[in-house]
């Protein structure tokens, strides 16, 4: 049976959120091979999403796209920002395509509406086609228009949560720019290898007012989400894309940065 996997490429990780529109090609091409490793040896299905990086979060910082059309400029910012992230969308896709991945790029803007800050609808019917015809589709993290404050993000996050509900892959992996989830983010031996029921209260408070917060939540949010899709009964691990060979440890179930089983 083919198993289904979400891979998230975090924005920090394909970035450096510190300059504008900086690309980190050496992590990608390493996804790019990890993936295609994993491809030639077995029969895998994966849904890719990246995150915004230094591309999509100054402008919808810029614009206070996550407060809606409250900016008096926020039109304006909307359109940026999601040129802004086609723009390293097409980066990665090239990246894939170049190592012979065939990519099936779905912009979330033109398929998503927003409200109270959660996903009301998404038309996914295109990544479920995509899936079974054998392409790899590929979204992130954008804006979206909101019937009542008129916009709003939709972070890679909620993309991930929103598709692990209606098609419960095998497992998801979320890579970032730290080796997994940490009790004090500023010490490297602090790293939590398995959050469970047991420990999921202590690791909270451990990340309450520790890590920093973008316009998508932060780790806090990232974490809430990443127990509501474990709740599912979907495996997520968190693993640092940093590292080469990660990915590729982390599809073949290997126990390496952080294992989430609630």
């Amino acid at each position: 049976m083919c198993s289904l996997l979400i891979i998230k490429l975090g924005g920090s990780a394909i970035s450096d959120k510190n300059v504008p529109k900086s690309v980190r090609f050496d992590v990608i091409r390493n996804v790019c091979n990890d993936i295609k490793r994993a491809l030639e040896e077995d029969n895998y299905s994966f849904i890719l999403i990246h995150g915004g990086g230094s591309f999509g979060h100054p402008l919808a910082k810029e614009y206070n796209l996550r407060s809606g059309l409250v900016h008096p400029k926020a039109r304006i910012g909307f359109s940026k920002t999601l040129d802004a992230m086609r723009e390293l969308s097409m980066i990665v896709s090239n990246e894939l395509r170049n190592h012979g991945i065939p990519v099936f790029p779905i912009q979330p803007s033109a398929i998503t509406i927003m409200k109270s800050g959660s996903i009301l609808k998404m038309n996914i019917d295109v990544v479920k086609l995509a899936l079974k015809k054998g392409f790899i589709p590929l979204l992130w993290g954008d804006v979206s228009l909101d019937p009542e404050k008129g916009c709003d993000i939709v972070s890679g996050d909620y993309i991930i949560e929103f598709l692990a509900r209606e098609l419960r892959p095998n497992k998801v992996i979320f890579g970032t720019d730290v080796e997994g989830i940490y009790r004090d983010p500023k010490d490297p031996t602090s790293l939590i290898p398995l959050i469970d029921e047991r420990n999921l209260f202590d690791v909270r408070k451990f990340l309450k007012n520790t890590q920093k917060i973008d316009v998508t939540g932060g780790m806090i949010e990232k974490l809430n989400s990443i127990v509501r899709i474990s709740k599912l009964g979907v495996l997520v691990q968190v693993i640092s894309l940093l590292s080469s060979g990660n990915v590729y440890r982390a599809i073949k179930g290997e126990k390496i940065g952080t294992i989430v089983r609630i």
